[in-house]
């Protein structure tokens, strides 16, 4: 037991070194250009670069289904999160891989479906990022990384992976029955076949804060609600999870299953840890 907790605290205290960097002033982004294209080809092998906030603005409002895209270098999207200089990536599938690098001074406020990502369908793959001195607000779906996943369709469910990644941001949810987390607001499966692991998260750490202003929604450091079978392993939170009369968890907020479709699925939570404080007056635990 011991081993495991020494070698679980080691992975969090490395993964923690991704989101350490110093800028400049000339580093941060204008505000305002956007590159006219990326460089690469977009695949696995060959992925489009993003080198800056230009680069970023462009991905943002021109993301290519199943594509591929990799960072290139620490991009400072505002000195402070200030203004609403934000619009979530409308929908992603494909690769996004953070490289080990950062992105900070995100500042959102919207009303639903808030977050880096506001969502993500058929196959995303989201790694190897930190978005730290960043803010996400919003009515209900709200989170660092992907706010909502969606569930395509029975035959055809969408998938999920989020690996190395780590979030600084806070985030706040305003409205009543609004689920939000540190990294995943909310995932849900309306998949016919029972245990089939629609999301995969591994390795990835909360310190932001999750606070829920009204209740009755799922709030958790990680992922506020997971609706289908999944994995969520070697994740650990440290920021303050609050949700009043919702419900609240240090990791997750909640697990369900979809009784609509009559499949049951299995979710496994292995190797996390908590170390957040978790306010709740409703239902809440530690780790779920």
């Amino acid at each position: 037991m011991k081993k495991t907790l020494s070698i679980l605290l080691a992975l969090i205290m490395s993964l923690s070194l991704l989101g350490s960097f110093s800028v400049s002033a000339a580093e941060v982004y204008d505000g305002t250009s956007v590159s006219a294209s990326l460089s690469g080809a977009g695949t696995e092998a060959d992925p489009y670069l993003i080198a800056n906030g230009a680069d970023l603005a462009f991905f943002a409002a021109n993301a290519v289904a199943g594509a591929s895209y990799k960072l290139t270098a620490d991009i400072v999207w505002a000195n402070a999160p200030t203004a609403n200089n934000w619009t979530p990536v409308p929908t992603f599938s494909g690769t996004f891989d953070g490289n080990g690098y950062s992105i900070s001074g995100i500042y959102c406020v919207g009303a639903t479906k808030v977050g880096f990502f506001s969502t993500t369908e058929a196959t995303a793959v989201i790694k190897n990022l930190t978005i730290k001195d960043s803010y996400f607000e919003g009515d209900s779906s709200v989170a660092g990384f992907v706010a909502f996943v969606t569930p395509g369709t029975p035959d055809a469910p969408a998938y999920i992976t989020i690996e190395n990644c780590v979030n600084y941001a806070d985030i706040v949810v305003n409205k009543k029955d609004g689920n939000s987390g540190g990294l995943i607001g909310e995932i849900i499966t309306t998949a016919k076949k029972e245990n089939l692991v629609v999301a995969s998260v591994s390795k990835c750490v909360n310190y932001g804060s999750v606070t829920s202003k009204t209740g009755n929604g799922y709030i958790g450091g990680v992922i506020g609600r997971l609706s289908g079978a999944g994995t969520v392993s070697e994740c650990a939170n440290y920021g303050t999870i609050t949700g009043s009369s919702a419900i609240v968890g240090g990791v997750l907020g909640q697990v369900s299953y979809n009784g609509a479709n009559d499949a049951r699925y299995n979710v496994l939570i292995e190797n996390c840890l908590n170390a957040g404080a978790v306010n709740g007056t409703h239902v809440s635990g530690g780790i779920l």
